[in-house]
């Protein structure tokens, strides 16, 4: 989307698997290549989003979402 720009996104899941959300990271493209960016980052993105989900499920188990 901009010169020098990199960003990588992971879904956030619900129960039942379905993304209800996204977790992102942006940051300075620098000299490092895409794939760099990807093994360096995309770990750390998808344990954030697992903790993100047990939240979601924990809190949908005592009052649970209803969507439109």
């Amino acid at each position: 989307m901009e010169a020098g720009l990199r960003s990588l996104a992971v879904p956030v899941r619900d129960r039942s698997g379905r993304a209800v959300a996204a977790l992102n990271v942006a940051m300075h493209a620098g000299p490092e290549s895409p794939e760099h960016t990807r093994d360096t980052m995309l770990s750390a993105l998808r344990a954030c989003a697992a903790r993100v989900e047990a939240d979601l499920a924990l809190a949908s188990a005592h009052a649970p979402v209803e969507t439109g």
